[in-house]
């Protein structure tokens, strides 16, 4: 093993551990109705040996939107993908003797952040393929945790989003390594996005036009694997019933909104990835080096066109840019080259994008201590009036900075 192998897995051990400390931090838990099904897979598989949630119903007749009633059995709406990754945490509490019912918030929250920390790894591999220095990799890979949806999301409850994270970047650090022999796994995992979460089947294929372009002798190869795990939602779809999704929505107002609602834009949440997207500008038409980078572009774009058609654009009760959370880790690589090829070297660049940086930070630190902040449902229900996502006075980040100000001790909490 040479030096700098050894300086690479220290360093990966390093991150994981540090991220994954971080996101631990008071055991904050923040799912939604989209995570119920899989904080309680694991306890049916154990308790149960079955994959239905008949024993959590009382009522089949009333049951959440995130439940299906076929043929009697009370099944998951979304895909089990991320509750079987959060099964292991389950059965090692499970063998210690806990109550792993009671403490299903706890444990689905160990795996969460597990997922997302290991996903920060495998980026920070990526990182090292298109970066000229190891401290570059290392910097950015921190921006990803800390400062996108990784940390106020995927860290935060066992969302499909969170092993979305993981499945995507083990697929880019594969494809990133150009080893034709491995290859076709890539095709594998981008595969496991589409089972776990079909939004994500927009990153999936502009990469599999990549390889369909540059790889054409294990395109075969590449392409069966891939199919393999959606080959699977065939099976739900007509056994399960399962409703793949709402694209009925205004475009333009989808893509502003996710772009610039002050309570769900990337730019307001994520506001450093605004040079994100001048790293794709300079990556396509400037310096042609990786012959990656415009299928990922693509693949952004495509991403963001998919969810500005969605109904519900906003991605109903969360925190942030729920749905464009997959595209973080293309971004944070884009971000990365563009500041080594730009804006270190330019000192009026640099002012601008640490401020940005300290913002996307703070603003996710709110998203991972103080979310909920009751903006989704009051003084309404945000999906039945979503015109509240573009007040900014009264906006998510203004009430969650209020608590933070309150819990600080810095203002006083008002009476009444």
């Amino acid at each position: 093993m040479t030096k700098d192998q050894k300086q690479v897995i220290f360093s990966a051990v390093l991150i994981f551990t540090a991220v994954l400390c971080v996101y631990l931090i008071k055991f904050r838990y923040a799912g939604s109705g989209d995570t119920i099904p899989n904080e309680l897979l694991p306890v049916t598989i154990i308790r149960e040996h079955n994959l239905d949630f008949n024993e959590f119903v009382k009522d089949p007749e009333k049951i959440g939107y995130f439940f299906a009633n076929v043929n009697g059995k009370i099944v998951s709406f979304y895909s089990l993908v991320t509750g079987f990754l959060n099964t292991p945490a389950y059965v090692i509490a499970n063998a210690l003797g806990f109550d792993i019912f009671s403490a299903r918030f706890i444990l689905s929250m160990i795996s969460a952040s597990v997922m997302t920390a290991l996903s920060a790894v495998f980026l920070y591999l990526c990182l090292l393929r298109v970066t000229e220095k190891h401290s570059t990799a290392v910097f950015f890979v921190l921006v990803y945790a800390f400062g996108t949806t990784a940390w106020s999301i995927a860290s935060r409850g066992v969302w499909h989003h969170t092993s979305s994270l993981l499945f995507i970047t083990i697929a880019l650090y594969i494809l990133l390594s150009r080893n034709e022999r491995s290859l076709p796994f890539a095709g594998l995992f981008l595969g496991l996005t589409i089972l776990n979460r079909q939004g994500n089947a927009a990153m999936a294929v502009a990469l599999l036009a990549y390889v369909l372009v540059y790889f054409r002798r294990r395109f075969a190869y590449f392409l069966i694997l891939f199919l393999i795990p959606p080959a699977f939602l065939l099976f739900d779809y007509h056994v399960w019933k399962m409703d793949f999704g709402y694209l009925s929505g205004n475009m333009l107002e989808g893509i502003s909104g996710l772009l610039f609602s002050p309570s769900r834009g990337l730019f307001v949440f994520s506001p450093v990835f605004i040079f994100a997207f001048l790293g794709i500008a300079y990556c396509l038409f400037v310096r042609k080096e990786n012959k990656l980078f415009p299928f990922l572009a693509a693949g952004i774009a495509l991403h963001i066109l998919l969810f500005s058609h969605w109904q519900l654009w906003w991605g109903g009760h969360c925190f942030g840019y729920r749905f464009l959370t997959e595209t973080a880790p293309a971004l944070t690589i884009f971000l990365a080259v563009y500041w080594e090829k730009v804006i270190d070297k330019k000192a009026y660049l640099r002012v601008p994008f640490l401020l940005l940086l300290s913002v996307s930070v703070y603003f996710h630190f709110l998203g991972a201590f103080y979310y909920p902040s009751g903006f989704n449902w009051y003084p309404d229900d945000i999906d039945k009036d979503p015109k509240r996502l573009w007040n900014v006075k009264d906006s998510e980040l203004t009430r969650c900075t209020i608590g933070f100000l309150i819990n600080s001790g810095i203002v006083k909490r008002p009476q009444g």
